[in-house]
Parts: C-alpha cells; sequence; structure tokens
C-alpha cells in the first residue's frame, strides 16, 4: 500500500501572555497556499473585568489586492480552557484576528495554529 505524507505548518501568533483593553489586534499575513485546512488553538488561562469577552477571527483574501475577509468569527470567549476551531477555506494567505470586549477585559491567552494538507 502507498502511504499519503501529510504537510504541516506551525503558526504562532500571541505567546501566551496577558492582553487587556477593549479592541482588535491582527497577526502579520501568512502564506497557507501549499495547505487545505487550518487548526487554530486559544488557550485562556485567566480572565478578569466586567464581561469579559474574547472573540477570535480567521481572515483571508486576494494576494493581488492584500485585502482580508472574514472568513469565520469563532463564538465568543469568556471562561478559561483549551479552545480548537478548524478552518477548511483558507485562501492563499491568512491572517488571525482577536478582538477583546467588555469592561476593562484581561486575558491571560495563547492564539496560534497548524496549516495541514
Amino acid at each position: 500500500m502507498g502511504s499519503t505524507s501529510k504537510q504541516t505548518k506551525s503558526i504562532s501568533y500571541l505567546t501566551e501572555s496577558a492582553v487587556s483593553g477593549a479592541g482588535t489586534n491582527f497577526s502579520s499575513a501568512f502564506d497557507v497556499s501549499a495547505y487545505t485546512t487550518l487548526d487554530i488553538y486559544v488557550n485562556v488561562t485567566s480572565t478578569a473585568g466586567t464581561s469579559p469577552a474574547l472573540t477570535v477571527s480567521y481572515q483571508t483574501g486576494s494576494v493581488e489586492t492584500d485585502v482580508a475577509y472574514t472568513v469565520t468569527d469563532f463564538a465568543s470567549i469568556g471562561a478559561t480552557g483549551k479552545y480548537i476551531y478548524q478552518v477548511t477555506q483558507i485562501g492563499q494567505w491568512g491572517r488571525l484576528k482577536y478582538v477583546l470586549g467588555g469592561t476593562s477585559p484581561v486575558f491571560g491567552v495563547g492564539i496560534g495554529a497548524i496549516a495541514k494538507t
């Protein structure tokens, strides 16, 4: 029997750290043209503030225009835990986005991804 070799690419966006204040943040764009799926990992180790909310999104777009479009906004996170999301419409390049909401939100969080063939 023949074997199929899977290729992977690790993408580190936000190493475990404290992030605070309502607002929107983006990763640098990364090339995923050789891959078919993307697993996004979010590790929330702490939360503080009033009704803290963390929303993670995946964006992609055309290499020619360098304009990003949101493919998926994942469910808002307000509690500690480990979360994984899979995206199958990943395009030629992508970037991760996170939005902090609530009053004086603070999260201990790490965000990364693995692209797969």
